[in-house]
């Protein structure tokens, strides 16, 4: 019983591991170079693959306002200042037009974003273009012929 759970065990961790020798879109989490930041993750569910996408654009600077009541002996209670992070976030499944190609070939492929932060009408379609290069992702996503994003990523794993 015991070495039979061993080997269920080592067969499944064998099942699990990834191979070095080729990369993965889905075992790391995608960085845009430049300003503003965009964090890119593919999500492989075996059967569809979601694309997250969120972007930081700016930060303000949240006053709590001139009107705030301080109460004696307890700053703890006094409102301060604080900077808030704009984000944008858009996730929907993708698919590929054709098996992804390594190594500088363009893969194109069609997003159907179901969820976005802030809230905008959805479901919304997007065509993408993807084109992996010297340890490099870029990404250029369209709808219509309207560029929404166009970016030069750089691989983080997540491991």
């Amino acid at each position: 019983m015991r070495i039979s759970c061993i080997i269920y065990i080592f067969l499944f961790s064998i099942g699990l591991s990834k191979s070095d020798n080729e990369p993965s879109l889905t075992s790391l989490k995608w960085i845009s170079e430049g300003s503003p930041k965009n964090e890119v993750w593919f999500q492989d569910w075996s059967g569809y693959i979601r694309l997250f996408i969120t972007t930081f654009s700016d930060t303000s600077l949240v006053d709590p306002g001139p009107y705030v009541t301080e109460t004696k002996n307890k700053p703890y209670l006094n409102p301060k200042a604080y900077y808030l992070v704009h984000k944008k976030q858009l996730i929907g499944n993708i698919k590929w037009d054709a098996e992804f190609l390594w190594n500088g070939e363009k893969n194109s492929f069609t997003w159907e974003v179901d969820r976005a932060n802030p809230k905008i009408k959805l479901p919304k379609i997007f065509k993408g273009f993807a084109i992996y290069n010297n340890g490099q992702l870029s990404l250029e996503i369209k709808e219509d012929s309207q560029t929404i994003f166009s970016m030069l990523l750089n691989p983080i794993s997540y491991y």
